[in-house]
């Protein structure tokens, strides 16, 4: 296996508080195992930060270059509930999506059971942003089933980034001869029809009881 480093990430430095913030959210989840805490911490914190990039216009998109910025990006909260739902559809070790749960899921596997879950939680929304840069979506930006279900994939990228969606939640488990990631989301995304998210200047239409990240063009706050 082949793991690709991360190396935008490594310049990354990242706020005391909002690293704090992200470890009193995993606490307050039950029967999380210290290792996996941490492991799930990181794809909070990559998911935000692929959302930054986003946000700010820093994304490369395979079809238009480059990604248009976002006006009212959200900044992810972790949900203690989907991440139940996420670690028991884990632990089911079956690489298909669950069913009647009125989520987003991105499911991810490595074919290496047991390996380090910090280096897979780095792997796993690094996989998924990557779909911009090796499909693309186009300036249009919006999410079309013609465009979901063309043999380049790009509907684990397009729930990622969704605006929409507020909360998300992980599991990781150890199966037979892999491991398996499941992050839910709520709202889901991947809606035919609709903007992956609306374009303009970052936090330009935050909503009204929202605040603005300047530094990473998200909006925060909303509920």
């Amino acid at each position: 296996m082949v793991v690709k480093s991360f190396s935008n990430c490594k310049v990354l430095k990242w706020n005391a508080q909002d690293l704090l913030n992200v470890e009193l959210l995993l606490s307050s989840c039950m029967r999380v195992m210290d290792l996996e805490k941490r492991s799930k911490g990181k794809v909070l914190r990559f998911a935000r930060y692929m959302m930054s990039v986003v946000a700010t216009g820093r994304a490369v998109d395979k079809i238009d270059e480059q990604a248009p910025k976002a006006a009212a990006m959200p900044k992810l909260k972790y949900s203690c509930e989907l991440e139940h739902s996420a670690t028991y559809h884990a632990g089911l070790c079956q690489f298909s999506h669950s069913q009647g749960n009125n989520v987003g899921e991105n499911p991810y596997t490595v074919y290496t059971p047991g390996f380090d879950k910090r280096v897979i939680a780095e792997m796993v929304t690094e996989g998924w942003f990557e779909e911009l840069e090796d499909y693309g979506v186009g300036r249009a930006n919006i999410l079309t089933q013609q465009l979901f279900n063309r043999p380049g994939q790009i509907g684990h990228y397009t729930q990622l980034v969704w605006q929409g969606t507020r909360y998300v939640g992980c599991g990781i488990r150890d199966c037979h001869s892999s491991t398996l990631v499941v992050c839910q989301y709520k709202n889901a995304g991947n809606r035919f029809g609709n903007k992956i998210y609306e374009v303009g200047q970052p936090c330009s239409e935050c909503a009204a009881e929202e605040q603005c990240a300047p530094t990473e063009g998200l909006c925060i706050g909303r509920a």
